[in-house]
């Protein structure tokens, strides 16, 4: 997305480029009954996509209202080398550590960077 001429999203992943922990995302989609073929089923697929980016903890203001808590996390994503959007359920790996995609991830307006909240 440009902004003011501006591809913002490009200017940050290449200023950022080699600065954050390395991000793994993996999707699975699953297999699914084939009915033409009986009891056979198709395998899934697993998708892997990698960009930069920090994990960090959320606020204790924020664990207080309860919308957040101990095994969440908020993690930061460069948006253009990982070339998907996230989506709930996917797994993020970040410092050999994974977490699950909850809720629905946040861009911000120029497309730079996803925030993704994290379940342990």
């Amino acid at each position: 997305m440009k902004l003011f001429g501006l591809d913002i999203a490009g200017l940050v992943a290449e200023n950022f480029a080699g600065q954050l922990l390395p991000v793994t995302l993996t999707r699975k989609t699953p297999g699914e009954y084939d009915p033409i073929a009986g009891d056979n089923w198709i395998d899934g697929t697993t998708e892997t996509y990698t960009s930069e980016g920090i994990v960090s903890e959320y606020a204790d203001e924020l664990k207080a209202t309860g919308l957040v808590h101990e095994k969440h996390r908020k993690i930061l994503i460069i948006a253009k080398p990982l070339g998907t959007a996230p989506r709930a359920g996917d797994k993020v790996t970040i410092e050999g550590v994974s977490y699950t995609v909850t809720g629905v991830p946040s861009r911000d307006p120029a497309g730079a960077t996803w925030t993704i909240k994290g379940e342990l």
